[in-house]
């Protein structure tokens, strides 16, 4: 436990320094002038536009020596413009998850964003002079294509030289179009004296390979300047989808000059004329793959370091590296430090880190080109191999080359076939070892006692055990667990060694646990005669080769303490952590991939269990759960991101180790819980499936038969004309919708409907052959409604280039699948007629009546239960509409109505017991609609109602949460927080 956790503290600190400091990460304390490099400068000259219009950078034609002591501005603009390295390195300071660079396609500065959920880059005006009190206008032109959509800068003064709150200004962008925001300082009291420090969080939210591209940042002296200056052709050409790494352009080089310099590890002279020192390794020369190897031990931060002579490197000339390089290390991860001999110090600032698979040939490619330093000969390489290691573990280099270009760097000696044949690893994602198959269910049990030795993730197991196997006819079902909080299988054996009387001891013999404290393991062990055993690792560190160090000594200690010799030991397989996890387990040793750490939890568990003798079964809970990822519940099974939820995850670990041990159909289970998991609801068949698929194949991901069959939102929508074609529930729907869509800043919104009351599928079908002109045609503009009567479908649809097309059923039969047998015919019906080729189809799907309707539907149709209307409408929309050509997405209204019936309002949301409540009620069903059709994030609203649904209310909070919840899971419901 003391190496785990002198890993963790070295890794955090690793990640710490790579991120630039903890100060960065602190926006309300932090002081960045404290990380500028000592004596850092920069000079500009002021811009200007010539009379043809082109801008000219202020970051050129002047040293820094000539700017040491500049005279104050008195022009009416400042533009810094990044429209190539020169003109970036003398601002730049540091940055931490993003990675910059010249773009000389489109001349602007691109940011690689790594994952990371708020990423900086520091900017250093000390030396600009940039006079505020003349410059009351900031403005900021860029494209982005990231997850985030809010842009955040700090800002120092030389009278105010620290970062705080107070000094932020932040601004909404659009993802995959130019941006240009513009902030008038002029009421800013702060915004005084030069400019000090920029820091620019470009986006709140990243995913790895995420982009943005930043034009300029310029300074005016009024707004009407700030509004005329505008973006540059080339910026404007930027396209998200294109390869940030091409370059069109390769720089010259002399004559006589290389076109690399490559370092090749293929003798020992060579491996011992490169390293200078190290730690926490042994470097050699590997004379099977005559490459360099690295062997180490146990370390928290290997390095080594070389010193190369002068003249060997230019990085001027040469300012891009490429490593090829196989580590089995657990820790995917390199770091470079560097200085050169225009920066002769290496400093923290000095630095690029890279990530790579293992177990595989990598071919590693850096780009320091647009750091402030990386210039002139290099001086000094610090290479950092791995962010930790454990003994036994080893990386083989092959190369380290220095080229002009990142196309050149490509270009050289990419992987060999036998490379090649080395990394092919399975479809499953990098499964190392043949998988063993499944150990046969126990047929030869005398009972059915189970005791669990673990920690909180044993609980999740065990919770719901002993009414599963009831449920199965399993006799005197007895379920223990011996845990303690967070327990590796170290922890186990260091309380062993101790007799530490460390554990909680919970037993139930009726479904209610108990719990004593202050008890051995051995007590425990000892305290029935068991039937099975049961152990599992810590959830963290479960794919990680060390967690099993003393797993050995863990199973002999049980084997030579249970009290029944015939007793089963079985080996629990972890499930991976939430992608979005906030415990950051993924970033810090999987490379931020929750299937990295499914897979490596495999291979550690065929490495390490499945080769013990004492080992009488492996139970794929990781498995298990990566199959029911792939359902329509998607990545929703934890309750913090780690624990198992206290439904569904609970429920399918459970229902997978009674059916692993003992053999039976998961689907035969007749014990459900009283949400989520009820009898006959989608989420018990997904369940089921993804059981008995693990089981099947334990040591590979299944797809569900249950997917999630939502396809959009649709981003690329240019208007939003939307025609519903339906019944009162689809007026209730589009009351709000208009004014709910402009609040987004959406543009040229039609919202109408052809409508009919109370009408069915076949309504809409008898109408169309007898060409009735029975509709009324309402159009919704703000709040108001205008109406034509007698009207035919086919007028109503070709009134407009609908961009949108909305079908629903009605008469409360949305829940029989036997009224749905011609929904082809109508589907079939718009598409011939629909007059813009483009528009979407797609499904409102209802919601249940309240439990005391009026109008006797839940009676007559569904039992008098309300979660059986609403089930089987979903059920309807999954097996009769989703399978219909030319249908869309199915729009989750009634999953969202479900939802908020969770919360503190109750079963209030309608106004007669069946249509939609004039105001929260209408309210979140075009919430819904426009958030789920757009993808657009249900907070963001900024339609308010004058009663309930009002601005920064509970009733708004409780439906925005039932929205998200609903698009998120669109096929169950989600309780809710705000009870």
């Amino acid at each position: 436990m003391k190496r785990l956790l002198l890993l963790i503290m070295v890794s955090l600190i690793l990640l710490s320094a790579c991120a630039g400091g903890d100060s960065e990460s602190n926006k309300s304390t932090s002081d960045l002038t404290s990380l500028l490099p000592e004596g850092a400068t920069s000079a500009t000259d002021s811009a200007d536009i010539s009379s043809e219009g082109a801008v000219t950078s202020v970051l050129s034609g002047t040293s820094a020596e000539d700017t040491q002591t500049p005279p104050p501005d008195t022009t009416t603009n400042m533009i810094f413009r990044f429209d190539q390295v020169d003109a970036f390195r003398p601002v730049y300071s540091h940055g931490s998850g993003a990675d910059p660079s010249i773009d000389d396609r489109y001349k602007t500065l691109c940011l690689l964003f790594e994952k990371s959920y708020d990423p900086i880059i520091v900017l250093n005006f000390t030396s600009q002079a940039v006079n505020l009190d003349c410059f009351s206008y900031m403005k900021i032109g860029f494209r982005a294509a990231c997850d985030g959509k809010r842009m955040e800068i700090f800002y120092t003064t030389a009278k105010s030289p620290d970062t705080s709150m107070d000094k932020l200004v932040a601004g909404e962008f659009v993802n995959n179009q130019y941006n240009e925001l513009v902030w008038d300082m002029s009421s800013d009291p702060l915004w005084t004296t030069s400019l000090g420090i920029v820091r620019l969080d470009p986006t709140t939210a990243t995913s790895a390979g995420d982009r943005m591209w930043i034009d300029y940042i310029a300074f005016f002296e009024t707004k009407a300047e700030a509004d005329a200056y505008h973006v540059t052709d080339a910026a404007k050409a930027i396209n998200p989808d294109t390869t940030m790494e091409e370059d069109p352009v390769e720089p010259e080089l002399p004559e006589d000059a290389p076109d690399n310099v490559v370092l090749r590890f293929d003798s020992a002279e060579k491996v011992s004329n490169f390293v200078k020192h190290g730690s926490g390794m042994t470097i050699g020369f590997d004379e099977d793959k005559k490459c360099l190897r690295i062997d180490y031990a146990e370390s928290g931060d290997p390095l080594f370091v070389w010193y190369p002579s002068a003249g060997t490197v230019n990085v001027s000339m040469y300012p891009i590296i490429k490593i090829k390089l196989k580590s089995n290390t657990e820790s995917g991860g390199i770091q470079i430090f560097y200085a050169t001999s225009a920066a002769p110090t290496m400093t923290g600032g000095h630095t690029k880190t890279a990530t790579y698979k293992s177990g595989m040939w990598n071919e590693i490619i850096l780009d320091p080109s647009a750091q402030m330093d990386w210039a002139d000969d290099l001086t000094i390489l610090r290479f950092d191999p791995v962010a930790f290691a454990s003994e036994g573990e080893f990386t083989l280099i092959e190369y380290i080359g220095f080229f002009p270009t990142i196309k050149a760097a490509e270009a050289y000696e990419p992987l060999t076939d036998e490379q090649k044949q080395e990394n092919k690893v399975t479809e499953n994602g990098g499964l190392e070892l043949q998988p063993v198959p499944m150990a046969k269910p126990f047929t030869d049990l005398d009972g059915f006692d189970v005791l669990f030795i673990g920690n909180s993730y044993s609980q999740d197991t065990a919770t719901y055990l002993y009414q599963i196997a009831k449920s199965y006819g399993q006799k005197d079902v007895f379920v223990g667990l011996a845990g303690r909080p967070g327990c590796s299988v170290t922890m186990h054996c260091e309380s062993i060694r101790s007799n530490a009387a460390n554990y909680e001891y919970y037993v139930t013999s009726n479904g209610t646990f108990t719990a004593t404290s202050g008890h051995t393991l051995k007590y425990c062990l000892t305290a029935r005669q068991w039937d099975m055993i049961v152990i599992n690792a810590e959830s963290s560190t479960y794919g990680l080769n060390l967690e099993y160090n003393d797993l050995q000594e863990l199973l002999t200690f049980v084997e030579t303490n249970k009290t029944n010799q015939n007793a089963k030991i079985i080996w629990l397989m972890t499930w991976a952590d939430q992608q979005d996890a906030e415990r950051q387990v993924l970033d810090l040793y999987y490379s931020g991939e929750q299937n990295r750490m499914y897979v490596m939890g495999l291979n550690t568990t065929l490495r390490h269990v499945a080769t013990k003798v004492d080992v009488d079964m492996i139970v794929p809970l990781g498995t298990v759960f990566q199959n029911l990822r792939s359902s329509f519940l998607g990545d929703t099974l934890t309750r913090d991101g780690y624990h198992a939820s206290l439904t569904t995850g609970r429920y399918a670990l459970a229902l997978a180790f009674y059916c692993s041990v003992t053999g039976a159909d998961p689907a035969a289970c007749t014990y459900y819980l009283s949400q989520d998991v009820t009898a006959d609801s989608y989420t018990f068949l997904a369940v089921a499936d993804a059981v008995k698929q693990a089981i099947t194949h334990p040591y590979e991901k299944t797809l569900s038969a249950h997917p999630h069959i939502n396809v959009g939102p649709y981003t690329d929508l240019d208007s939003f004309n939307v025609l519903f074609i339906g019944n009162s529930f689809s007026q209730d729907t589009a009351t709000y919708l208009n004014q709910i869509a402009t609040s987004y800043g959406q543009k040229n919104v039609y919202v109408a409907i052809a409508g009919r009351g109370g009408c069915t599928i076949d309504m809409h079908l008898s109408s169309i052959e007898a060409m009735q002109n029975n509709y009324d045609y309402y159009v919704f503009q703000g709040e108001n409604v205008t109406s034509i009567n007698g009207r035919t479908l086919i007028e109503c649809l070709k009134e407009r280039d609908w961009d949108i097309i909305v079908l629903n059923h009605g008469g409360g039969l949305y829940g029989m699948p036997s009224t749905y047998t011609r929904l082809q015919e109508l589907v079939d019906f718009v598409r011939e007629n629909k007059t813009n080729p483009d528009a979407k189809i797609v499904w409102l799907n209802s919601w249940a009546d309240q439990q005391d309707d009026k109008r006797n539907v839940l009676a007559q149709y569904y039992n008098g239960d309300q979660m059986k209307m609403y089930i089987d409408t979903v059920y309807a929309s999954i097996n009769c509409v989703a399978p219909c050509t030319g249908m869309g997405m199915i729009l989750p209204v009634g999953t969202a109505i479900q939802n908020l019936r969770t919360s503190f309002l109750g079963d209030t949301l309608t106004r007669d017991g069946y249509h939609a409540g004039l105001t929260t009620g209408r309210y979140a069903l075009a919430l819904t609609f426009y958030c789920a059709i757009t993808g657009a994030d249900p907070s963001a609203c900024t339609y308010y109602l004058s009663k309930d649904v009002t601005e920064g209310s509970r009733i708004f909070q409780a439906v925005v949460e039932a929205v998200e919840n609903a698009i998120k899971v669109p096929f169950a419901v989600t309780p809710s927080q705000l009870t």
